[in-house]
């Protein structure tokens, strides 16, 4: 044993000691025994030399680099500091616990010593020799080089397991890392999982307009921290909503290993991961504020006619000390600039207008059956899907077993890589198509409910609109316009543009009675005003 920087005569005299003890991850700090037999060792150590035992500082941080990452290891720093009047002793139980880079070791050995501390590691003894310097250079170096290779090692195994179909990083929200007899580990979906699938496709249909709706959603089903402060809840629905895992593959660019397909069980299909690309990389703000209230439920939805900008709302108090809620224009270009409206006037006569849309009973009664139509194509499509899979599985199925035996049978080298080559080139063919097959698939799509919210909406969109909360406004007002309303002061609102569904039962309410009767539709008696 011994100290760095100190000749062989050390005098310990006035000195407390403070130990310093290092694990390489949380889960050795939790599960092992590591850190807890440092310190004992370390405390043997001060006992034997009539040291003063003082504080221990425990780390589990990973890897190398700069010692100040450390939080323990800036702990004790900070801790000589605050106590100027003391001088320490500082131990630790071997040189790769010290630091585990060449550059980093000399850093931090000089500033220890600059700070008056006497270093002792119990694993190795070092004296003011070049001898001992170069024994000391050689033993760091040797700590650097244990963890780059075992980072590389760890990276390869990672690296292969990627390759072969499988997420060797932590589980994914939904997700929990099982034992599996053919797999090793796999990811399986968990009791989170149902809500995950529902987030990700809610989000790709624009049930969840914005990130934010899906947070909500998320944090309302327990699967992220209700506490979650909003910007980090968005974050993490924007990861999740990129993750092409959920669709049953695998991809990690940074290490260059390209889309396949996974062997666990996908939450989505890849039509659904697409469409959630496309919405997240469109010009259209899937971001929505934070601070939405009820008393501007329609902040972002309204814009200046004059310069088209959105209108921003905010309270003003009178001479009274009355609160009172005004839209208004921020645009320093524009004429309007600075004038507020009351946010009553813009209430009141979206109102009006929302109680003008509204369809008649025959409108209501095609919507229905398009809804019906619409909900049977889809499931007939998805069984002709279905079986067109089985015929091509059956067919890949059978040619496999052609070139298998004919692989077996035959003495020619040649032609036996060739048989080889098309039974891996088949097999590749069919995995896709079996992970299909196999993938549970939720066909019961509450077409009910859906149908009875779209005859709400189309009965009397004002009244659903009165019973919603401001969020649910939000989305609802994207069900009935196409992009934000106009506002003028004077005028009023200008001319909506309604989305296609509404623009569509407008047209038909306005057709001929006997174009109307000819679709099968009772004739429209009343129709949409403007």
């Amino acid at each position: 044993m011994g100290s760095f920087g100190k000749s062989a005569i050390i005098s310990y005299d006035g000195r407390v000691g403070i130990i310093y003890a290092r694990v390489s991850s949380k889960r050795q700090a939790e599960e092992g025994t590591g850190l807890q037999s440092q310190e004992t060792r370390c405390k043997l150590f001060l006992e034997s030399k009539q040291i003063p035992y003082e504080k221990s500082f425990l780390d589990s941080y990973s890897g190398g680099g700069d010692f100040m990452d450390r939080p323990k290891m800036r702990e004790l720093i900070e801790y000589i500091d605050t106590h100027p009047h003391k001088k320490f002793v500082i131990v630790f139980d071997d040189i790769s616990r010290f630091a585990r880079d060449v550059k980093f070791h000399i850093q931090l050995k000089a500033l220890l010593l600059s700070k008056g501390a006497i270093i002792e590691c119990l694993n190795f003894k070092f004296e003011d020799t070049p001898e001992s310097e170069l024994a000391e250079y050689i033993f760091a170096t040797f700590a650097q080089y244990h963890r780059t290779n075992n980072k590389r090692q760890v990276i390869q195994k990672q690296q292969a397991r990627l390759f072969s179909g499988y997420r060797p990083f932590h589980a994914v929200l939904g997700y929990t890392k099982t034992k599996n007899a053919i797999h090793g580990k796999l990811d399986t979906p968990n009791k989170d999982s149902q809500y995950v699938k529902e987030a990700l496709e809610g989000f790709a249909t624009k049930r969840f307009i914005h990130k934010i709706d899906v947070a909500i959603f998320l944090q309302q089903n327990g699967v992220i921290k209700k506490v979650q402060k909003p910007e980090k809840a968005i974050k993490t629905v924007d990861k999740l909503l990129r993750e092409v895992f959920y669709a049953g593959y695998i991809e990690f660019l940074p290490w260059n290993v390209s889309r396949r397909l996974g062997h666990h069980e996908a939450l989505i299909s890849i039509e659904t991961y697409n469409q959630n690309q496309r919405r997240l990389n469109a010009k259209e703000s899937t971001y929505i504020r934070l601070d939405i209230r009820e008393d501007f439920e329609l902040r972002g939805l309204v814009n200046c006619a004059t310069c088209g900008q959105k209108y921003t709302g905010s309270p003003s108090t009178s001479k009274t000390g009355k609160k009172h809620n005004y839209y208004k224009c921020n645009n320093k270009n524009c004429s309007f600039y600075g004038k507020s409206v009351p946010s009553k006037d813009i209430h009141d006569k979206f109102a009006k207008l929302l109680q003008n849309v509204k369809a008649n009973k025959g409108t209501i009664n095609l919507a229905m059956r398009v809804l019906e139509d619409v909900w049977h194509t889809e499931m007939n499509q998805i069984t002709q899907n279905k079986t067109n899979l089985v015929g091509q599985k059956e067919d890949i199925e059978r040619n496999l077993s052609k070139f298998s035996l004919e692989a077996v049978n035959t003495d020619n080298m040649v032609l036996k890589k060739q048989y080889e080559k098309q039974v891996e080139k088949l097999s590749n063919d069919l995995e896709p198509i079996e992970a299909l097959l196999t993938s549970k698939i939720d066909y019961q799509i509450p077409c009910r409910t859906s149908q009875e919210e779209v005859k709400k909406a189309l009965e009397n969109p004002y009244t659903v609109w009165k019973n919603y909360n401001v969020r649910q406004k939000q989305r609802f007002y994207n069900f009935i316009f196409d992009g934000n309303l106009n506002y003028d002061k004077i005028l009023g609102y200008r001319t909506p543009e309604y989305t296609l569904p509404i623009t569509l039962f407008r047209e038909i309410e306005g057709a001929e009675p006997t174009k109307v009767e000819m679709a099968g539709i009772e004739p429209a008696s009343k129709k949409f005003t403007k």
